[in-house]
């Protein structure tokens, strides 16, 4: 037989297998061989991605949808194809595998919600938690989440290393907490980290005095 009449032969038998005789090693195996000789075959990738499903083949998966990502034109195939990747890595414990994968989505799809919550779940995790803050932040100034996007500051402050670094985010956090959170104390106290990082930089002290006053605390001026 020709190379189509193959082709076809191979899908029935896997056809055969899965259906009628849940044979799914033998399905797998069949459908291997068309995609041998057509790797571009999506009916045989999309049968191996349900197949590889079924049997927990999740190695096997991974290659299968990046494979499907190769040759997927469609923006919400490809979002739903590195969702599906990228919590697949992440339940195979490949971080660094599934933050990138993450971050492939969010380039498509700034603030999708499944792989932010999925991001969220890797965030405690000290070994990527400042890839993750910088991921999470253009996120949180997009929802105007403001309780978490000073969480990611914090994340942020922990790894900056240059004062002046340090103060502009420190001064955007006192800026969140008093103008959108109604914090003036918490404000007030990351001014007070900024004014320790230089006690001279004139635009930490005239805020922190204008905070002081408005707060009605001058004594903790004097403390300082």
């Amino acid at each position: 037989p020709g190379e189509r009449e193959r082709e076809q032969l191979h899908v029935r038998i896997a056809s055969i297998a899965e259906e009628t005789l849940e044979d799914f090693d033998e399905a797998i195996a069949a459908w291997k061989e068309v995609l041998g000789a057509n790797r571009g075959n999506v009916l045989a990738l999309r049968s191996l991605d349900r197949l590889f499903g079924k049997k927990g083949l999740d190695t096997e998966l991974a290659d299968n949808l990046q494979r499907q990502l190769e040759l997927a034109q469609d923006p919400g195939d490809i979002i739903t194809l590195l969702g599906r990747l990228g919590r697949l890595r992440q339940k195979m414990g490949d971080v660094p595998a599934a933050v990138e994968t993450y971050r492939r989505l969010l380039d498509i799809e700034p603030g999708h919600d499944e792989t932010v919550a999925a991001l969220e779940v890797i965030l405690p995790d000290a070994g990527h938690e400042l890839e993750l803050a910088e991921l999470l932040e253009p996120v949180y100034r997009l929802r105007s989440d403001f309780a978490k996007l000073v969480g990611v500051h914090e994340i942020q402050l922990k790894h900056a290393v240059d004062p002046r670094s340090k103060i502009a985010r420190l001064h955007e956090t006192a800026t969140c907490y008093e103008d959108v959170m109604d914090d003036p104390g918490s404000a007030y106290s990351a001014l007070a980290r900024a004014l320790g990082e230089d006690p001279m930089d004139a635009e930490t002290q005239q805020r922190i005095e204008r905070l002081a006053r408005a707060m009605g605390r001058v004594e903790m001026l004097i403390d300082r």
